[in-house]
């Protein structure tokens, strides 16, 4: 988008201001919506879990698990790169 609108040098200095000084924000609000997406994905896998046989709920729950850690990976990707 920025490309498109052929910024001068002094006009990108300051929206890279902007973004920096609203950085925070941006994460605040980035990681809130995972939480809420944490807890959607927690309330479905809660109603699909009791129609499963035993043996449905075994592969369901390993799947959980490893969306779970998948998550995780993530995340701490996400702070090993905040840290560089």
């Amino acid at each position: 988008m920025l490309e498109m609108l052929q910024l001068t040098e002094e006009q990108k200095a300051k929206v890279k201001e902007i973004f920096e000084a609203n950085k925070p924000k941006m994460d605040t609000a980035r990681e809130e919506a995972e939480t809420k997406r944490q807890e959607v994905m927690n309330a479905i896998d809660s109603q699909i879990r009791p129609l499963l046989t035993k043996e449905q709920q075994v592969v369901f729950d390993d799947l959980a698990n490893l969306r779970k850690a998948e998550e995780t990976l993530r995340k701490d990707s996400a702070a090993l790169k905040k840290q560089n």
